[in-house]
């Protein structure tokens, strides 16, 4: 699950892989760097990006720890297929109903952690009583 939180919350991350991450530069929106119209091989000895890296965070700050919340390509499609699905709904099948609603309690979770978030910030501003 913590995959599709990181899709949701971060998708500049999430598309790519650690090993991708290793080998070629990224803006921070998540672009590859371009020179001449090409991507930018990371320069031997610079460090990857992994101690401000969400797929790191509460972790060892680490490649092989962030390497753990890889999403296949599968799980990619899924959460694609999700978004479609809202938008343009049809048939679905087992499958796609399972994991449909295991992203929807994904999104369900972040939803009320905000809500409780807003309501702490409220109350420290004195808005609420």
């Amino acid at each position: 699950m913590s995959g599709v939180v990181l899709q949701i919350t971060h998708a500049e991350v999430a598309a790519r892989t650690c090993e991708e991450c290793k080998k070629w530069m990224y803006r921070d929106d998540g672009s590859l760097i371009l020179v001449k119209g090409k991507p930018m091989l990371r320069p031997a000895g610079v460090k990857t990006p992994c101690i401000t890296c969400p797929k790191c965070i509460g972790t060892a700050k680490t490649s092989q720890e962030g390497c753990k919340c890889d999403l296949s390509n599968k799980n990619l499609l899924t959460i694609k297929r999700y978004y479609e699905h809202l938008a343009a709904p049809g048939p679905v099948d087992d499958i796609m109903r399972r994991n449909f609603g295991v992203i929807r309690q994904v999104i369900d979770g972040m939803d009320r952690v905000h809500q409780r978030l807003q309501i702490q910030i409220m109350a420290q501003h004195g808005s609420i009583r």
